[in-house]
């Protein structure tokens, strides 16, 4: 422990002893994972993220209502649809039915492809309704976009099928 009364005064270190200056000039040494020829190179690839989506067709909505109608560990129809729109879309389909007969899916994968398996399982497993609604000429071109690009969108998004006269 440090007495004041018996222990001489002990030299402090001044700033520039204690944090001594980065050298100067010469050869400069390369930054490990820094910038070479103006360029960043990344370290690693990055990957394509995957999102992960749930959704359900309630029993009414349901095309296929006779799962009850199969042996334990017998496929179902809807089983083996969604394993083809898995397999085709390099996505993992999981299918579960509740207590009130809606059934449950869960899609795995990158987004683009989950959204284009979502909308495929959807349109083979969910009865299909038609609705037509007049949309004025002048606003077409807000529903189609550049080169279709939003009426492509509108469709995955919705699990819709449009078609613009």
């Amino acid at each position: 422990a440090y007495d004041p009364q018996t222990s001489p005064n002990p030299e402090l270190p001044t700033y520039d002893s204690a944090f001594p200056g980065l050298p100067s000039g010469g050869a400069s040494r390369p930054i490990v994972g820094g910038p070479s020829n103006n360029a960043w190179q990344p370290k690693f690839q990055t990957r394509a993220s995957k999102c992960t989506q749930v959704f359900t067709v309630p029993l009414v909505e349901r095309r296929f209502k006779d799962m009850n109608e199969h042996k334990f560990g017998d496929e179902s129809d809807q089983a083996k649809i969604c394993k083809d729109i898995g397999n085709k879309n390099q996505v993992s389909i999981e299918i579960s039915l509740a207590r009130d007969q809606s059934l449950t899916i869960v899609i795995n994968g990158r987004a683009d492809h989950v959204m284009k398996a979502r909308r495929e399982v959807l349109s083979k497993l969910q009865t299909q309704a038609s609705h037509q609604i007049q949309i004025p000429c002048e606003h077409h071109r807000f529903i189609l976009g550049k080169s279709g690009k939003r009426l492509q969108e509108l469709e995955l998004t919705t699990c819709t099928k449009i078609t613009v006269p």
